[in-house]
């Protein structure tokens, strides 16, 4: 997606509000194994759209480490309206996902700045639900509360509907939340993944990130 000498990059960086002014992100290298991207304030964006949408099983991986723990945006899919969004990021010291409401669903874990955590964030389109794992653990479960949302009501009783992705470019932070931190090994799945096969996924890159 992105090559550091600038030559067929899907994915391209900004400063500015309409996409018009490039930047780099600062290839980092804290020890001999670690390597990721660094990026200040400003924010990616594919060249190309990610072939993600629908009512499918959708998850997100990466190794992140922030400077700052509160609207710091990481990865993002879809639009901005209600159920038309996928994005994963930080509110208030929590990692948290954002489906196109003022209210997103919080992680229970509390993060702590400079420090590595493995992410996998994903949506099942059989329960509706969406799933927090951090560092290979289920940190939380839980569909987004329906009276945050136009959600369909049965005589008193809520019941989720489908989160609809629209295909869209891949964005790394957005204009309204630019990433602040350093970033590694980002990956989009179109497929959801067991307790087993997450953990897997943590045990075998942790020691690059200090685990």
């Amino acid at each position: 997606w992105y090559n550091l000498f600038g030559f067929n990059n899907n994915l391209h960086f900004y400063t500015s509000t309409n996409y018009n002014e490039f930047v780099q992100p600062i290839y980092n290298i804290e020890n001999k194994i670690t390597r990721s991207f660094h990026i200040n304030n400003f924010y990616g964006k594919s060249e190309y759209n990610t072939g993600i949408s629908g009512d499918m099983d959708i998850a997100i991986e990466a190794w992140v480490k922030f400077n700052t723990n509160n609207n710091n945006s990481i990865v993002k899919i879809g639009g901005n309206a209600e159920r038309n969004k996928f994005e994963i990021g930080v509110t208030s010291n929590k990692f948290s996902v954002n489906i196109g409401t003022i209210n997103p669903l919080l992680s229970n874990t509390n993060l702590i700045s400079n420090k590595w955590y493995h992410l996998i964030i994903m949506y099942s389109k059989s329960t509706l639900t969406f799933k927090i794992y951090i560092n290979g653990l289920l940190d939380k479960e839980d569909w987004i509360d329906p009276r945050r949302l136009n959600y369909v009501n049965w005589g008193g009783l809520y019941e989720p509907v489908p989160n609809n992705i629209t295909n869209t470019p891949l964005y790394i932070g957005t204009i309204e939340s630019p990433f602040n931190g350093k970033i590694a090994l980002l990956k989009l799945y179109k497929t959801s993944f067991n307790n087993t096969e997450i953990f897997k996924k943590f045990n075998t890159t942790k020691a690059r990130f200090g685990y």
